[in-house]
């Protein structure tokens, strides 16, 4: 497969999974922008719904600056890990999902942006908004500046982000084996401790949510693959920049994921104080049926 490569100020990165129609919408988004100073990187994590000949039409059409990569499935932490290795040029990276698109003039705006921030700077988070226009979750304050400030204000918000290349230049997901769906919020806490975060309340960023995608079936991936779960959770539990209320809310969760598993692959445990409280949360999901109480007594 024939790729063209140009240097560019911002790198869009698309992990993606058997999204051969949502990524058509995508492409038609990113084709669209007023601004095609980015470049298109797609992670295909193992996908079998004909996503390589879909790239190579986008590639051979020559409306965008596309590279392509292809990895057994792994999950999207994973594919995130693939994207961040290959990304030696451009200086900010831009992770938009599969089954999302973009306002037309997203780039600009973000190319407005980063050329006016200065380098304690590593990140921008912007605000999504659905189909129909409606947002997302709330505007950002004013005095928000870090990660650590928006996860401890409780705001319920679906955001986007960007990074500067070299501070994730080192981060990678850890990946368990056999474990396909990690939460990236080990990777803002990361973020966190290395600088500012450029809060934009700027609704540039289209998201949809399709049955069966992470978003949707989040609990039960969790419960699922749950010494990444744990790992997530332990991250936050042990977070000093992160209020006594949103370590406590880990410290339970990760009693909610922990009880009745096999197998941990870390060592670390978060206090038994922690574990009627998280038990009730797991009742919580066997009642919903977002765990299959009989295997995991079985083990399975």
């Amino acid at each position: 497969m024939a790729v063209f490569f140009e240097v560019r100020m911002i790198t869009v990165l698309t992990p993606t999974f058997n999204r051969k129609n949502e990524l058509i919408k995508l492409y038609q988004s990113l084709v669209n922008q007023t601004s095609k100073d980015f470049e298109w990187l797609i992670v295909d994590d193992g996908s079998t719904d004909q996503t390589p000949e879909l790239i190579e039409r986008f590639i051979n059409q020559g409306l965008l600056s596309v590279r392509y990569f292809r990895q057994d499935n792994a999950g999207k932490h994973s594919a995130l890990n693939a994207g961040f290795s290959n990304e030696e040029n451009n200086e900010w990276i831009f992770i938009v999902d599969s089954d999302d698109m973009l306002v037309s003039d997203c780039i600009e705006v973000i190319l407005n942006e980063v050329r006016n921030l200065s380098s304690e700077y590593v990140s921008i988070r912007m605000l999504q908004i659905n189909n129909e226009g409606r947002l997302l979750g709330e505007c950002f304050p004013n005095s928000f500046d870090s990660y650590f400030d928006l996860i401890n204000s409780k705001l319920a918000n679906d955001n986007a982000d960007i990074f500067r290349k070299n501070a994730i230049f080192n981060y990678r997901f850890p990946v368990f084996d056999g474990e396909k769906f990690m939460a990236e919020s080990p990777l803002f806490l990361a973020i966190g401790h290395l600088g500012k975060t450029k809060f934009l309340n700027y609704k540039g960023y289209i998201a949809e949510y399709l049955p069966g995608g992470l978003t949707d079936s989040s609990v039960v991936s969790r419960h699922r693959y749950f010494n990444s779960t744990l790992y997530v959770y332990e991250n936050k539990y042990i977070e000093n920049n992160l209020s006594y209320f949103e370590r406590f809310k880990s410290g339970v969760n990760w009693w909610r994921f922990r009880l009745f598993k096999g197998r941990l692959m870390r060592s670390f445990s978060v206090p038994y104080f922690f574990m009627p409280f998280g038990f009730v949360l797991y009742l919580k999901d066997v009642f919903h049926g977002s765990v299959d109480l009989s295997a995991c007594l079985r083990g399975d």
